[in-house]
């Protein structure tokens, strides 16, 4: 219950400073704290991610922080993306997806650590966008990461957004396109006669909805500069251990 606890936390504060490290964080957790198997670890990380962005999100719709006309062009590909993503991942084997997704958060770090290196530049343009957003749906329902660690740098790059919008129209965009492929594995599920272990995942939701405020709060008051360097290596400490377990799996 202790690991529980404080991974559920962790994860929310993740979300709530950085926009982004939910369920990179929340499916290690669930395999390795909980002991799901790998294809329940994604889709219960897809719908704690997705419930805990959502509820993090309403203080940021009241204060009107999210750039709606900005990321329609990004977060639309995305949900069509995310479908055909969980679809792929319902006939790969687990340990295919452990290993990407060791990649992927790979991939995660270096890209947290350059996201401050980028020159200002124009909005890109629409197909790229578009292509954008389409890659990361695609992953989020492959490998259940929400996507937050290439949304956030992508709205920022591509959209010029500054920071703290772009973690804030991450969040609804991490909600819409896990929600869409958790409910691709749900029916995968439903037809395999698998459960899912929903005290777990509600436990994971309050507290992480708890963490992610507590996040937002001190958002304002740390220097972002140090939050994603020490995200980026914990990313790369955590890329490191799950490539090693996706290996054993073998």
């Amino acid at each position: 219950m202790f690991v529980i606890i404080i991974s559920a936390v962790m994860i929310g504060l993740s979300l709530g400073l950085l926009g982004s490290g939910g369920a990179i964080l929340t499916v290690p957790a669930l395999i390795y704290g909980v002991g799901m198997n790998e294809k329940s670890a994604i889709a219960s990380a897809l719908f704690i991610v997705a419930s805990i962005s959502l509820f993090s999100s309403v203080n940021n719709i009241i204060t009107q922080k999210i750039a709606w006309k900005n990321i329609s062009g990004f977060a639309i590909p995305g949900l069509f993306a995310s479908y055909l993503g969980a679809l792929a991942g319902s006939y790969i084997a687990g340990y295919i997806q452990l290993f990407i997704f060791a990649m992927v958060i790979l991939f995660a770090a270096f890209h947290t650590l350059k996201l401050n290196n980028h020159a200002i530049q124009k909005q890109s343009s629409l197909p790229k966008i578009i292509m954008t957003g389409f890659l990361v749906g695609f992953l989020t329902g492959l490998v259940g990461v929400g996507g937050g660690f290439l949304i956030v740098p992508a709205l920022i790059i591509l959209l010029n957004l500054p920071l703290r919008q772009a973690v804030a129209s991450s969040l609804i965009i991490i909600s819409l396109n896990s929600l869409v492929a958790f409910g691709r594995y749900a029916i995968t599920f439903n037809r395999d006669a698998i459960e899912f272990n929903w005290l777990v995942i509600i436990i994971f939701i309050l507290l992480g909805t708890c963490g992610s405020y507590l996040g937002q709060f001190f958002a304002n008051k740390l220097n972002p500069k140090w939050l994603q360097q020490g995200f980026a290596y914990l990313l790369i400490c955590l890329s490191i251990f799950t490539f090693y377990q996706s290996i054993k799996l073998i």
